[in-house]
């Protein structure tokens, strides 16, 4: 086992999905790096169901950036083949098309080149374990990682190395020296913050336009659930895990008093468990997170105007699964090779006054 030792050249804040991502990304490219991490349970990374899907939304709209986004997974079975771990799933998700306008958008997208690869004509009366409108329609090449394998193993496999270090910092305690910065006791020339929903607190990033959301989810053994396959209605129902675990979630709360599950999140999610038809075993999991989510949308990725050498790779909001492999090859391409960011993930000009 390799000794933690005091000084290094990257120092990463948080090991949810950015900071194993770009940890994995140091490891390959040979640089000298630490990660701290207390193992947060309210974690967004550790609640998500790790859907990367590319038809979303009400209006069925195609993710940003989709080709790319699906082009770059791979990086997701290096990591299986490190860790020596199951995280892929190849999964179709099937939508609500039971009302007509549903239907009517759904076909409209299908005669657009754009989408028509990632959409398929409408199924009639799936069978199923779990109660399903009439009409469904499925979305292709759909992805499911297993995170929580994925961010567990990841970390066992720092400790082991020694690059672990189990403690809580804040960005805002950084302080400059000569041409680095020392923060828990570390001296790093850079240092990258991916603590996801925390940062939005911190003074370092409070300028940039956050806009946190809650989300609760149950997890619970449903054997009778394929493995390859997604349900949307209100919520989704998907697998997660290894074994006969199924994810039913999420809700999305603007507003909230505390980020720890409440007794109305729980009930919408009896709510949509009850339009399945199913019932939930007393020993489910009730979970809940507050998602890094920005106003207009987009990640944030890079270094601070004002504080050089400090770096954030944040704000995916739902959709880092996908999202998260694609920002952290831009951020290490920034750092090494100075090369530019895409204009609508970087921070340089998103500060507000």
């Amino acid at each position: 086992m390799n000794m933690t030792k005091q000084e290094v050249d990257y120092l990463i804040l948080g090991q949810g999905l950015a900071g194993t991502l770009l940890s994995y990304r140091m490891l390959r490219a040979g640089l000298d790096h630490r990660v701290i991490d207390r193992g947060h349970q309210l974690a967004s990374s550790n609640v998500a169901a790790g859907i990367v899907n590319p038809v979303t939304g009400r209006r069925f709209v195609k993710t940003w950036k989709i080709e790319g986004l699906l082009n770059s997974l791979s990086v997701y079975e290096e990591l299986a083949r490190l860790l020596d771990v199951k995280l892929l799933n190849e999964i179709t998700v099937y939508r609500d098309l039971s009302e007509v306008s549903a239907l009517n958008q759904w076909d409209m997208r299908r005669s657009d080149d754009a989408y028509s690869p990632y959409m398929d004509k409408p199924q009639m009366d799936l069978k199923l374990a779990v109660k399903v409108p009439e009409i469904v329609g499925p979305t292709l090449q759909a992805v499911q990682v297993n995170l929580r394998e994925l961010i567990s193993s990841y970390r066992a496999f720092l400790v082991k190395k020694g690059w672990l270090i189990a403690s809580d910092v804040n960005i805002d305690d950084a302080e400059r020296i000569n041409e680095g910065w020392r923060l828990g006791g570390f001296t790093a020339r850079n240092i990258i913050d991916c603590t996801g929903a925390a940062a939005r607190l911190s003074t370092t990033w409070g300028k940039l336009p956050w806009r946190g959301t809650k989300g609760e989810v149950f997890r619970f053994s449903l054997g009778e659930m394929p493995r390859n396959m997604a349900i949307k209605m209100s919520y989704f129902i998907c697998p997660v895990g290894l074994k006969d675990e199924v994810w039913l979630g999420a809700t999305n709360q603007d507003h909230f008093v505390h980020e720890t599950p409440s007794q109305e999140g729980k009930k919408r999610l009896e709510e949509q468990a009850a339009a399945f038809e199913i019932s939930i075993p007393k020993n489910h999991e009730h979970a809940s997170a507050v998602r890094p989510t920005v106003k207009d949308r987009r990640p944030l990725v890079g270094e601070h105007p004002d504080r050089l050498g400090l770096w954030i790779c944040n704000g995916f909001g739902t959709k880092g699964t996908s999202l998260g492999p694609f920002c952290t090859e831009s951020l290490l391409d920034k750092i090494l090779h100075n090369r530019p960011l895409d204009s609508e993930i970087d921070i340089a000009n998103r500060f507000t006054a």
